[in-house]
């Protein structure tokens, strides 16, 4: 089928149907192939198995708008070839589960090959430095998502909000923007609390790593305030949430990599209901218990009573 040059706002319904079709066939293959997060019982409303190939599908929709559409041409080898590696990664990480250190080499080496195929941060002028920290960028912006995706429907939702402000900053990216946007509104029918279809791992390195692409290539185009404007609206909460995660593990003297309850989301919710309802009761007072609509995808929950996490 040839592309076709599209209305703009095409794009969104388009990739939306899309990714609506692709979840609902993602989460059938997963159930039927076992590709699940079996429930959890600190989970409340997760009672059955949850597939976890939604970021298959949204990949998958996002390309197949592109595809049909004449603009998908915008889109740079660096970004394709990135979006595909991180992808397969998230996935493996998925179903084998990789050691911090192993996960940490796999996407280094998937940015650095996007940033050899172009995916640049045009800092200094040195070829050398500016990829260096291009590739940083691209992998603490990843590890910012995937630290975000703590909440049915979480990373999704702010996805959205940030595709849409960085096209409405840098038209240029209109494209792509609406169409990962318009993937993930599809998605969210499933992705939504109480979700029947997790993003997993491959969702959240998809994500991060398009948002961290789309980033860089605004940089080349944008002027300064562009760039300042751009960096607090689309990364603002994912960075929050790394940089909250982070200081309140070190602080405990804990390993900021390993997975704990200690999300800004879940601990936020967890106060307004204090607030709202009084001390919970004592079967609700460790991490998991709090969670409810959260849940830390892929990360251990532990048993011992809550405390503040700073």
């Amino acid at each position: 089928m040839n592309a076709v040059a599209l209305p703009t706002a095409t794009l969104v319904p388009l990739a939306a149907v899309l990714g609506l079709a692709a979840t609902g066939a993602s989460r059938r293959l997963a159930l039927r192939l076992g590709v699940v997060r079996k429930p959890d019982p600190f989970v409340a409303q997760h009672t059955a198995p949850v597939a976890c190939l939604g970021g298959v599908a949204l990949a998958a929709a996002t390309a197949g708008a592109l595809a049909l559409d004449a603009d998908h041409a915008s889109v740079s080898p660096g970004m394709v070839a990135g979006a595909l590696l991180f992808l397969s990664a998230g996935f493996t990480d998925d179903l084998c589960g990789l050691s911090p250190s192993r996960k940490l080499g796999v996407q280094l080496l998937c940015a650095a090959v996007a940033v050899a195929l172009g995916a640049t941060l045009p800092l200094s002028g040195d070829r050398l430095l500016d990829g260096v920290a291009a590739v940083i960028w691209i992998v603490v912006i990843v590890n910012a998502v995937n630290f975000t995706d703590v909440c049915d429907g979480l990373v999704a939702g702010v996805s959205v909000i940030a595709l849409l402000a960085l096209g409405a900053i840098q038209p240029s990216l209109w494209a792509p923007c609406l169409a990962v946007a318009g993937a993930c509104l599809g998605m969210l029918a499933f992705n939504a609390p109480p979700a029947s279809v997790f993003l997993g791992d491959a969702g959240s390195h998809f994500l991060g790593f398009v948002l961290a692409a789309l980033s860089l290539e605004a940089v080349h185009e944008a002027r300064a305030a562009n760039l300042a404007l751009a960096g607090a609206l689309v990364l603002g909460v994912p960075l929050f949430e790394l940089v909250f995660v982070t200081f309140a593990r070190v602080r405990r003297h804990e390993p900021w990599w390993r997975g704990s309850a200690d999300h800004f989301a879940p601990v936020s919710r967890a106060g307004r209901r204090t607030l709202s309802r009084g001390p919970p009761p004592e079967s609700s007072r460790s991490p998991a218990g709090r969670l409810h609509a959260c849940q830390p995808p892929g990360e251990s929950r532990s048993s011992h009573s809550w405390s503040p996490p700073w």
